[in-house]
């Protein structure tokens, strides 16, 4: 993600799963913000409202997982 991208505020019923290669940046929540950087994993719990921002100079490189979607 490049410096000052962002991805909006969105849900989805599958679990999500961050891990920080590089760069820093904030995943954005109803109940504020959280500063991530290199290193770091972040959770998110089906259903649960997020986004991430890059609030550094480089770009924000990660790695997303998520769960398979439920069967309908």
């Amino acid at each position: 993600m490049e410096p000052g991208g962002i991805i909006p505020m969105h849900q989805h019923e599958v679990i999500h799963e961050m891990y920080i290669i590089k760069g820093k940046g904030l995943v954005l929540h109803p109940q504020g913000e959280t500063p991530i950087s290199e290193g770091n994993f972040v959770y998110m719990p089906s259903m649960e409202v997020h986004g991430t921002k890059n609030t550094g100079d480089e770009p924000l490189q990660f790695i997303c997982c998520i769960n398979k979607p439920p069967e309908t």
